[in-house]
C-alpha cells in the first residue's frame, strides 16, 4: 500500500480525438497528484481531429487513500462546447480521451510493503585458505571477513555455509552464518580459527575391533596409549549378553568389531573445538611417548595390552 510518494520524473500524455467538428475546451483534473498543496488541474482548447497534450509530473506528490484494497489514480475530464454556436450532434459524435503515464520514477515512497521472499540459487566457491608453507601451523587468532555489495535497497539475508576440509584425511568442519547484508554488508565469521586449526591426525573405522585399530594408530605413530574402561561407550545390552554367554564384556567391546564407528586422534588442544561445534564424540584416552599400551580398569588397575587384541584378566 502506497500512502504518499514524491515523483522524481514522469510523463502524463493525453490523446484527444475530437469528432464533433467544433472547437471545445477540456478541463482535466487528477485529485491524487498535488504540487504546492494544489491538485493537478489544467485546461486546454482542442480543435476538431486528434490533439496531443503532455504534462510533466516531475515534483508532484502522489497521495492515495489507504482505506481501499485496490489503490487507483482517477482522472476527471469535462468538455465545454461553445454556447453561441448552433450545432447538430449525432450518436456517433464524441470526444474520446486516452490517458497514459510513462517514465515514472519516484524520489521517495511512503507506505507498507508486504514481505516477499526470493530464493536465489546457491553459489558454491572453493577458497584455498593457506599456502603450503603454513601447513601444520596452529593459529591462535584468525579473522575471516567477507564483504558483499548489494544494489537492492531492501533487506537481503545471506545464508552462508562455510566448510573447511582437511585434504589429507578428509575431515571437515562447518560454520553457518545468517546475516542481513543490506544493513551490514561485512560478514565476520565467528571462531574462524576452528576452520583452519582443526586437524585430526589419524582416523580409522573400528569394524575390525577397537583394540586392533588402536594398535594400528600406535604402531604407525610409534607411540603408546592409555585408555580408560570407564570412558568406553558400553551399551547395556552388551553387559547383559556377555553375562548370559559367560564372556568378559571387555572382550566384546575391544575385540568384537562391526561397530562401524570412527576412531580418530587429534591434539588435546583441539578437543574443545570439536565440542563447541556440537560433534558427538567420546574421548577414550590419550597417546603416550613411552610406547606402552595400557587399559586402566574402573578400579584404577593398569592392564598391559601387549598384542593387537585384548587379553582379559
Amino acid at each position: 500500500i502506497v500512502y504518499s510518494a514524491v515523483l522524481k520524473s514522469g510523463d502524463l500524455s493525453l490523446t484527444i480525438d475530437n469528432s464533433i467538428g467544433v472547437v471545445a475546451d477540456v478541463f482535466f483534473q487528477i485529485n491524487e497528484f498535488y504540487k504546492n498543496s494544489v491538485s493537478l488541474d489544467t485546461s486546454f482548447t482542442i480543435s476538431p481531429g486528434v490533439s496531443d497534450v503532455a504534462i510533466d509530473l516531475s515534483g508532484y506528490n502522489l497521495i492515495l487513500p489507504s482505506d481501499v484494497d485496490t489503490q487507483k489514480i482517477n482522472y476527471i475530464s469535462n468538455i465545454s462546447l461553445p454556447s453561441d454556436q448552433e450545432m447538430t450532434l449525432s450518436l456517433s459524435d464524441s470526444i474520446a480521451i486516452t490517458v497514459n503515464m510513462t517514465n515514472i520514477a519516484f524520489q521517495s515512497v511512503t507506505g507498507q510493503i508486504n514481505p516477499v521472499t526470493v530464493e536465489i540459487n546457491p553459489v558454491e566457491q572453493s577458497i584455498d585458505a593457506l599456502p603450503e608453507e603454513l601447513d601444520g601451523f596452529d593459529f591462535e587468532d584468525v579473522e575471516m571477513v567477507l564483504d558483499f555489495t548489494s544494489s537492492i535497497d531492501l533487506p537481503v539475508y545471506l545464508d552462508l555455509i562455510i566448510t573447511a576440509y582437511n585434504d589429507t584425511n578428509g575431515d571437515s568442519i562447518v560454520k553457518n552464518v545468517t546475516q542481513n547484508i543490506n544493513s551490514n554488508p561485512s560478514v565476520q565469521i565467528p571462531d574462524a580459527s576452528f576452520l583452519i586449526n582443526i586437524k585430526p591426525n589419524s582416523k580409522f573405522d573400528i569394524s575390525d575391533g577397537l583394540s586392533s585399530e588402536l594398535f594400528h594408530i600406535a604402531n604407525a605413530s610409534k607411540l603408546g596409549f592409555k585408555i580408560f574402561e570407564e570412558k568406553l561407550p558400553i551399551h547395556k545390552d552388551v553387559l547383559s549378553s556377555s553375562k548370559e554367554l559367560g564372556v568378559n564384556y571387555l572382550d566384546a567391546v575391544l575385540n568384537g568389531g562391526e561397530e562401524y564407528e570412527l576412531l580418530f586422534s587429534l591434539p588435546i588442544s583441539d578437543f574443545d573445538k570439536l565440542k563447541l561445534e556440537g560433534i558427538d564424540i567420546t574421548p577414550l584416552g590419550h597417546f603416550t611417548e613411552n610406547k606402552k599400551r595400557i587399559l586402566v580398569s574402573k578400579n584404577g588397575q593398569e592392564i598391559n595390552m601387549e598384542s593387537e587384541g585384548w587379553n582379559h584378566f
